[in-house]
């Protein structure tokens, strides 16, 4: 036992240091559990020794008031003999999500960024803490992951709350840095006493190390919520360097950088919610932990993320993914009526064999659909660059399939292009080129086809269906199509594939 705490408590052994404080593993007698003592270290305790104390009792206050699961908790403040201060926490075993992502990083990018992606429920975790901790109007100045401890039961818990700060105190850096130390993290750390900046580099926000971008506040943290963001996309870090090169890189007005620098395998939507929390001005960002938790959610359970503009072929993507009951259901009645199936209950298992054909059609179906929609789309882009570069207005059909990314004669899909008033400019039988789509006779006695007509006339996008007899009048066709404008002319260029013939 160390003489110097009370009896009730034991030192089992020393489980680290900062710049200022030290961290025992303890023993409470009373109780019978591990604890954590934090203490100031006694070199600290020299000519600012009351500032030092002061800093140290507030920690203990601040983090005894936040009562949330994701924020260690304060059992007790004592004095030791020598009349100097400790606090008693919760002992959390676990493991850093510093180190949680280092294990997850190296190897195929793409891979590794599958590993790591599981960390956004800690992360998720974490922001809701920051957000409760926002909530009462307390910012924690220092959030990075060495201070963030992954438990092996699921726990996500936030340590060393020594640099938090109310906001009412007025919550801005002041100018001057000072010496710096290592922590457990082998990152530069700003020591708290008076006259410094305080943080991180690699995580601070520009306002702690500028005034110029506004005052410390609860955006401040949201911006260091977005480095670990970042750093569970990429598994790297936003900045690096000296302390002096990583402050100069977060203080300039030069945009932060963008996860999907690293690949494009890292969702758009994730890298949006990044590059907002890591917006160099604070009121571009989010304005508290709980509304960046809210987006992180809102990714995770496979909603809608309300700052990322979706393109309708994300959404048509989604639609599917989010539906395929309903769209199974719908298909399999649809596909039901077209092929003329009727069955009762005495024909169960042929009704349940038809059900898995229907399902497997609809399957088809999608799959031709999004095939079809990413065709049109790049189609439709090499046609309007061709425009736009050449200055043209019109492309001659024998030209026409040699400006599209695949070959139409090559494809699966059949390709056509019309303009606005419905002349054919492109298609693959050249008797169709020139025709009038809704005026000349060759098409009356296909309604199908000119609704279809009419519906790309009036949408810029999309997908459907349309269905018009064979040549030799013996089979009905059944085609998905797709369909996008080719801007810089008004053209839309069609994307077919027949999926049945009755």
């Amino acid at each position: 036992m160390d003489a110097r705490y009370t009896d009730n408590f034991e030192i089992v052994s020393l489980l680290g240091q900062g710049g200022v404080g030290r961290v025992f593993l303890g023993f409470e007698k009373n109780i019978g559990r591990e604890v954590a003592i934090k203490e100031i270290k006694p070199e600290k305790l020299g000519a600012n020794k009351d500032k030092v104390i002061a800093r140290f009792i507030r920690e203990a206050k601040i983090s005894g008031q936040l009562q949330h699961p994701g924020i260690v908790p304060v059992y007790e403040m004592g004095k030791k003999e020598d009349g100097t201060i400790f606090l008693v926490m919760k002992h959390v075993q676990g493991i850093t999500l510093h180190d949680a992502i280092a294990e997850r990083t190296g190897g195929p990018p793409d891979q590794a960024f599958r590993a790591r992606l599981p960390l956004m429920d800690n992360l998720i975790a974490v922001a809701e803490a920051v957000g409760y901790a926002h909530s009462m109007g307390i910012i924690h100045r220092d959030l990075k992951p060495a201070n963030i401890i992954l438990g092996a039961f699921g726990e996500t818990i936030i340590l060393d709350w020594g640099l938090a700060k109310r906001i009412s105190e007025g919550g801005e850096a002041v100018k001057e840095v000072s010496d710096t130390h290592r922590d457990g993290d082998n990152e530069n750390v700003f020591e708290t006493r008076q006259g410094a900046l305080v943080g991180t580099p690699s995580y601070m926000a520009p306002e702690q190390i500028n005034p110029k971008f506004g005052p410390v506040g609860f955006a401040s943290d949201v911006y260091a919520l977005g480095t670990l963001l970042f750093m569970i996309l990429t598994g790297d870090k936003p900045h690096k360097g000296n302390s002096r090169e990583l402050m100069t890189a977060v203080a300039s007005n030069t945009p932060s950088p963008s996860p999907r620098s690293y690949g494009q395998f890292i969702p758009p939507e994730l890298a949006a919610i990044c590059e907002k929390a890591m917006a160099k001005t604070p009121g571009d960002r989010f304005k508290d932990g709980a509304e960046f938790a809210a987006e992180l959610r809102a990714y995770r359970d496979g909603r809608l993320v309300s700052i990322y503009e979706y393109s309708k072929m994300e959404l048509f993507r989604r639609f599917v993914a989010r539906n395929k009951a309903l769209i199974s259901a719908t298909a399999a009645v649809i596909l039901a009526i077209i092929v003329g199936a009727a069955f009762s209950v005495h024909f169960a298992i042929g009704a349940h064999r038809a059900q898995l054909r229907a399902e497997n059609a609809l399957v088809e179906v999608t799959n031709l659909s999004e095939g079809a929609m990413a065709l049109a789309i790049k189609s439709a882009d090499a046609l309007d660059q061709y425009a736009r570069k050449t200055k043209t207005r019109h492309i001659d059909a024998e030209e026409f399939p040699k400006l599209l990314p695949t070959d139409p004669l090559e494809s699966d899909y059949q390709v056509w292009c019309m303009q606005d008033d419905g002349r054919i400019v492109y298609d693959e039988d050249p008797k169709q080129v020139g025709l009038m789509l809704f005026s000349d006779k060759l098409y009356a006695n296909f309604p199908e086809l000119l609704k279809f007509g009419e519906k790309i006339r009036n949408e810029s996008m999309g997908v459907s269906y349309y269905s018009f007899l064979s040549k030799d009048e013996q089979n009905v066709i059944y085609k998905v199509a797709a369909w996008d404008t080719v801007r810089a002319l008004g053209w839309k260029i069609v994307v077919t594939h027949p999926y049945m013939t009755k």
